[in-house]
Order: C-alpha cells, then sequence, then structure tokens
C-alpha cells in the first residue's frame, strides 16, 4: 500500500527523528573475594596466590581473585614496616621475576625502606622518597594469566560468582579510582532488548517483552540469559561475528571447490552445540576431508593455497596478534620477526588441498544444469572406478598415477565423442563443480611455536595438532577469547583493538582480564558460561545514562556505551518490529533485498524461503541493505564493523523500498492493529513495545494521539511505525 515516498510534514515525525614475597609469621587476615569474605590464618604468600588456613583445612586463592584493598590488607598483616629483611627480600623478588614498579598501579600499596637497604631492593626508586609508596606490578608479558584449565586453586571458587562479583570487583575498583559514579541498573525493558541483542541479535518480539515485564521472579534476568544462549539464533548471530573473523563467505570461488553454505552451516552446528572454545578452534585447524563432510575444511579452502592468510587468520582470530607485518620483514613497532611469521607459518607447510575426482563426478551427477551426455560418460567412468581410494598420496598429483591423470583421461573420452568445444565445455564444468579435499602429509618437522621460537614441532603428531596443543595450553589463548566476548557484550575490548595484544597495548583491566581467562578455562572453555557471567554483572547492567563527570569514561565501564546495531541486527529487527513472520520477507516483495536479483540467489529462490539476515548470502552485493548498513566483505579478516553512518543509509531508512514495504504490507503489525480495531491507547502501546520494546512515556503517548486524530488509518498507523524504527533509539543498542 505504501509505495509512495513519504512527507515529512508532520511535526510529530519529525519530533520523533530529533528525539608476593614469603610469608614472615602467621596472621590471621580477612579477605573479600568473589562470592563473600574469607577470613583465615595466613599459611603462605606469593605473588600469585594465598593461601589461608580456614577451618583448619588450607584454602587457595589466586592472585586473580583479588581486588587491590583485599591484597593490601595481607601485605600489611604480613610486613612489618621496620621489618628491613622483609623488605629487601620483597624488592629482590620483584626485580628477580620481572616487575616493573612503574607498571600500572596495581598489586602493592604500604612499605617504608629502611634508607640503607634502598638501592639493593629497588633501585628505580627516588633516593630522596624516605617513606615510599612502592607499586609494582607484573610487566607485560603471555604468562600473566592462570594457565588455562589448569585450576591453580580457583576449583575453590565458583565459577560464575553470584550476580557476576567477580566482573564488578575488578570494575567497580577502576571506576573508584579514576574518580567516576556508576550508573544506575538499566530497566527491565532496557535489558530484555539489550540481552536479545547481544545474544541472539534481533529485538524480542512484543509478546516476549511483556512475559518478562510480567515476570516477578528476582532470578528472571538469569532465567532470560539461560533462555536466549538455548535459542538457535543463539549460534546465527555468533556465527556471523565468527564469519566476520573467518572470512567466511557463500560466493565460493570456482577454485575452492567447495559447497556454498557449508562454512556458515558448520559454525551455526558449532555454536548451538556449544563446542567448547579449545574443541572449535581445534577442530579448525585440523579439520581434514571435503566441505561436505566437514564444513570446517573451509577454513583451508577459503584460501585454497594461500598460506601466509592463513597464518594471519590464525594469528590475529586465535592469538590476538597482528603478524601480518612480519611476514616481509620483523614488526617495527612490536617483538614479532619475520622468523616468528615463517615459523607458524610452517606448521601448514604439509597441509594439501586437492579435487576430489570421485566426489566431483557424483556432485555433478546429481546437478540439474548438467547435461545428459555428458552425465551419460560420468556415469559410466564411476562404473569402471576410475577413482582408487587406496592411494592417497596419489590425488591431485600432476603428471602422476591415480586421480588426476583418470580425470585427465575422461576428459580426452568426452573430446573424443562430442567433440573439441563440448570436451572444453565439459572441463569448464568440471571445475566449476569441484570438489576439493584437505590433507596433512606425513613427515617434516622445525615449525616454531609462536609464543616461544625455542620450541619446536617434531612434526611426529601432525604439525597442525601440535599446533593446537602449544596454543591452548597457552594462557593468552583463554585471554584473547574473554577480551573478544567482552568487547563484544561491552562495546569496547579490555585490549582494544581486541586483536593486538602486546606490551604497549596492556589492557584496561589487567586483573579482570586474568579472571574472565579463568572463568572460562576453569568451565573448560564453555563460551556460555563466560557469556553469562558477564551478563549477570553490574557492570553489564548499567543505564546507558552516566552519572555526573562519569560522561568523560571512556574505558571504565561506569556507564553503558551505546552502540550501533549490525546490518543483520537491523535487517532482523525491523522485520520483527513489523510484526512479519521472523525473518521472513512480506510475500511478493523483495523485503530487505534491493536487488531483484538477490531471490536468484537465495536458497529455494522465494522470498518465504529467505529466512533471517544470516539466511542471505555473503557477501551481500552493492545495493543490497546489508552492504549499505556496513556489512563487510569478508576479502580482509574483520575484528570490527565499521561504525560510520552515511546519506545513503538515512536515505534507505527514509524513503527505501525495504523500510516502506516491511511497514506497508497487508500483514504488517499496523495493519492489523488497525483491522482489529483496537482502543487507541492499546495500539500506540504495542506500536512501542514491538518497536522500542517499551511504553511510550506521556508526552509522547499524547503526541501519538495528536498524530492519529482520533481515529488511526492505515496510513496514519503505517507513518508512526515509520517514524518510530527511524528513532536513534531503534537503531542503538543500548
Amino acid at each position: 500500500m505504501m509505495n509512495s515516498p513519504r512527507t515529512f510534514a508532520a511535526p510529530f515525525l519529525l519530533s520523533l527523528l530529533i528525539v608476593l614475597s614469603p610469608a614472615r609469621g602467621s596472621e590471621r587476615v580477612a579477605l573479600e573475594i568473589p562470592g563473600g569474605t574469607v577470613r583465615g590464618e595466613v599459611v603462605k604468600l606469593t605473588e600469585k596466590e594465598v593461601v589461608l588456613k580456614v577451618q583448619g583445612q588450607d584454602r587457595v586463592i589466586p592472585r586473580v581473585f583479588l581486588d587491590k584493598d583485599g591484597l593490601f590488607k595481607v601485605r600489611k598483616a604480613l610486613l612489618d614496616p621496620k621489618d628491613a629483611k622483609g623488605h629487601y627480600e620483597l624488592g629482590t623478588y620483584a626485580k628477580q621475576n620481572g616487575y616493573d614498579q612503574d607498571a600500572e598501579k596495581l598489586l602493592l600499596k604500604s612499605v617504608q625502606l629502611d634508607p640503607s637497604l634502598k638501592d639493593k631492593a629497588l633501585g628505580a626508586l627516588d633516593e630522596k622518597a624516605a617513606p615510599a609508596q612502592i607499586e609494582i606490578q607484573p610487566a607485560a608479558k603471555v604468562e600473566s594469566a592462570p594457565a588455562p584449565g589448569g585450576g591453580n586453586g580457583a576449583a575453590n571458587l565458583s565459577v560464575a560468582p553470584a550476580g557476576g562479583s567477580g566482573v564488578d570487583t575488578f570494575v567497580n575498583a577502576r571506576i573508584r579510582s579514576a574518580g567516576y559514579s556508576p550508573a544506575a541498573k538499566c530497566t527491565d525493558e532496557e535489558f530484555v532488548r539489550r540481552a536479545y541483542l547481544d545474544v541472539v541479535g534481533v529485538i524480542p518480539t512484543a509478546l516476549a517483552v511483556k512475559a518478562f515485564l510480567a515476570d516477578r521472579a528476582s532470578d528472571k534476568r538469569a532465567k532470560l540469559i539461560d533462555q536466549l544462549l538455548s535459542d538457535e539464533r543463539y549460534g546465527q548471530h555468533w556465527a556471523t561475528i565468527w564469519g566476520d573473523l573467518l572470512r567466511e563467505h557463500s560466493n565460493s570461488d570456482q577454485a575452492e571447490g567447495t559447497y556454498p553454505g557449508s562454512y556458515r552451516a558448520w559454525l551455526k552446528k558449532a555454536l548451538n552445540d556449544n563446542l567448547p572454545y579449545d574443541k572449535f578452534v581445534g577442530a579448525l585447524i585440523t579439520s581434514e576431508g571435503r566441505a561436505d563432510q566437514s564444513g570446517a575444511v573451509n577454513f583451508y579452502l577459503r584460501d585454497v593455497g594461500d598460506r601466509v592468510e592463513t597464518t594471519n587468520t590464525v594469528a590475529s582470530a586465535f592469538m590476538g596478534t597482528r603478524m601480518s607485518c612480519a611476514q616481509c620483514h620483523d614488526h617495527p613497532f612490536d617483538t614479532w620477526e619475520q622468523k616468528d611469521f615463517t615459523g607458524l607459518q610452517a606448521f601448514f607447510s604439509r597441509t594439501r588441498v586437492s579435487m576430489d575426482m570421485q566426489a566431483t563426478l557424483e556432485r555433478m551427477q546429481k546437478e540439474e544444469n548438467v547435461p545428459a551426455e555428458y552425465k551419460t560418460h560420468i556415469g559410466n567412468f564411476l562404473k569402471a572406478g576410475a577413482a582408487p581410494k587406496d592411494d592417497k598420496n596419489a590425488k591431485g598429483r600432476r603428471g602422476g598415477d591415480g586421480e588426476y591423470r583418470n580425470i585427465k583421461a575422461l576428459e580426452a573420452e568426452v573430446a573424443k565423442a562430442l567433440g573439441q568445444e563440448k570436451g572444453e565445455a565439459f572441463r569448464n564444468m568440471l571445475y566449476r563443480y569441484r570438489v576439493n579435499t584437505v590433507t596433512e602429509n606425513s613427515g617434516g618437522g622445525g615449525a616454531a611455536f609462536p609464543w616461544d621460537s625455542s620450541k619446536t614441532s617434531d612434526g611426529k603428531g601432525g604439525l597442525r595438532e601440535d599446533l593446537v596443543k602449544f596454543l591452548v595450553a597457552s594462557p593468552r589463548f583463554a585471554e584473547v577469547q574473554a577480551n573478544r566476548v567482552w568487547s563484544k557484550l561491552m562495546g569496547r575490548g579490555l585490549v582494544e583493538p581486541v586483536d593486538d595484544f602486546r606490551a604497549k597495548n596492556p589492557p584496561t583491566h589487567p586483573e579482570l582480564l586474568q579472571y574472565l581467562a579463568q572463568v572460562l578455562a576453569d568451565a573448560k572453555f564453555d563460551t556460555k558460561v563466560l557469556i553469562k557471567t558477564i551478563m549477570l554483572s553490574d557492570a553489564y547492567q548499567r543505564s546507558s545514562v552516566a552519572a555526573g563527570k562519569s560522561a568523560e569514561d571512556t574505558d571504565c565501564y561506569s556507564y553503558r556505551r551505546l552502540r550501533r546495531m549490525t546490518a543483520e541486527q537491523l535487517y532482523d529487527s525491523i522485520m520483527v518490529a513489523t510484526g512479519l513472520k521472523p525473518g521472513v520477507a512480506p510475500p511478493g516483495a523483495q523485503a530487505m533485498a534491493n536487488n531483484p536479483m538477490m531471490q536468484m540467489q537465495m536458497k529455494g529462490g522465494g522470498d518465504d524461503d529467505r529466512g533471517w539476515a544470516f539466511d542471505q548470502r555473503t557477501p551481500a552485493q552493492a545495493g543490497n541493505f546489508l552492504h549499505t548498513f556496513n556489512q563487510p566483505d569478508r576479502d580482509q579478516l574483520t575484528t570490527d564493523r565499521d561504525p560510520s553512518v552515511s546519506i545513503i543509509q538515512a536515505l534507505e531508512l527514509f524513503n527505501g523500498r525495504a523500510i516502506n514495504r516491511a511497514v506497508g504490507d497487508e500483514n504488517s503489525l499496523g495493519s492489523r492493529l488497525v483491522s482489529s480495531r483496537v482502543n487507541i491507547k492499546d495500539l500506540i502501546g504495542e506500536l512501542y513495545l514491538a518497536t522500542l520494546n517499551r511504553y511510550p512515556n506521556s508526552a509522547e503517548y499524547g503526541a501519538a494521539v495528536g498524530y492519529l486524530r482520533g481515529t488511526p488509518t492505515r496510513k496514519t498507523v503505517e507513518d508512526l511505525h515509520w517514524a518510530l524504527l527511524n528513532t536513534r533509539e531503534f537503531m542503538f543498542i543500548k
């Protein structure tokens, strides 16, 4: 109905658019840790842990669980300011273990050095400082986090402290030290919308919001998180995030010889099955076989023989490191050398991609576009057993025995029987439908582990398998994933950018990063446990309205950072807000795709088969809604989407065919509300609830009533709905 451009005369519509050293003796201390207070006699104190005797049993408290005040209490109890020997030992320990008193101002605050020992203890101290406040912090190094899966006493503590207090211990300390005030807790309306967008990538329906608001249980937010983590759309949303990292695309290149959509399908299933993160990475790096057998092999098929890109992907996505510069020369701003890059690349030196002839021919037999005369020759060839399965080393070998020679024989046979022109067409079709297989040859060694080039793989257990074992055993592995998840939920990484871990780019909250890495490791790399831990925290559940001077805060998390929806989130949220079948285009319309050819590219070819944004091909073509809103082309690994805005985006939302058809469809929410003749108050409430996931305030209600002029018509209701979809409140995650 509403295919004509919308007018901007109504004032209401415009207003909406604007709208530690050995212990000297035993002392009793009380430590505030996530989950409560622990009181006991100090048995041991080191830089990594405190051991307390609690009711006759030793209780190990890892350093990562101690905030500054808690650790200060222990130090003060054990180190008498008059004890020069204790200070000397502490200073020596610090120097020998690579600690730097000028680093990030965290662990130790207390002692007064004996002037006669100051040079021996911490020589970098100002000699004029008699009573000195010493601050010691671990220098940036890979070993900063507990070893993944190591436990080191953390098993005595809850993996996910109730209320997310483990997160808030560190975040609140930083807020206090910066002189900021934490924002108030977000409302239920804000939380349900935020949680849906962060976990499943789309706003909730009006019905879902009503159910959540009506729930009076004290733990309803925790229950909602569990519900969303079990939703199938969780896999879709996070597969889109991983698609950016792994450069997944469904417009597969002919040379890749893969099945369109197989990579995405594997990612979605792995995430919905909650495959532990270490197994997830291991499955990608050690993948073998064909894409129709396991979509994980697209990790190699994506680049076929280009292992430089494979190396860069491993470094950036799994190591949080930008090593690409070192592929040609030593890195000018980091510690990486060219030998480090080649050492990492060597882990893929035995990985091969070759055409599986039998699978290729079987695929061609099933394709409707393959002429029957070709299928006849293919069928005869397959019956003759032309593809020996017992000669794995011959696969893809040029000029040798096995499948490559056999495929050349088939090409010659077709050309002889059908003529050179059809023979050439057959050859092209053969490589168009090719099915590649990934293998790793045996033998070899010398590949150097990226975080310790002194260690090399002998290759006996497989180079790629050795690489996975090394990566997973490193503390950095858990830190990188913890930082990435934090970034996606909180709008900024503790290390930012998330793939730039290095000494000169330290985390804003080092101990919080260690804590989150420990949560992930103790949960056996269950990413959903990590997500829930963050979402239950006060830090996650804060309002986006800053308190006082906290508006100046850029990295303390005193208030909620606003984020724009991604292209996919916006696409799906418009469909849900307009009340159409979730993720499905209006019947007979191209909906969110402006390019008429998109229908031909969708699985099934029709609008009703389009599904969510997740189901569309990537990369989106120019002019498509997703392309307009900055979906990356995935030629390069993308850790964060481009947040820039453009006139084209504004015009698309103001007057684009996509949004007009979504709002104006005869089955849209507005149309159904007018047809059902609900009273005007309920009608306005439903529009706000479906679009902004909250009820209107009195001023908004009054303005809407004034615009509808008493008797709502389909046109005025559609215009009102269109205006709500164009507000900043709709397009931002707050």
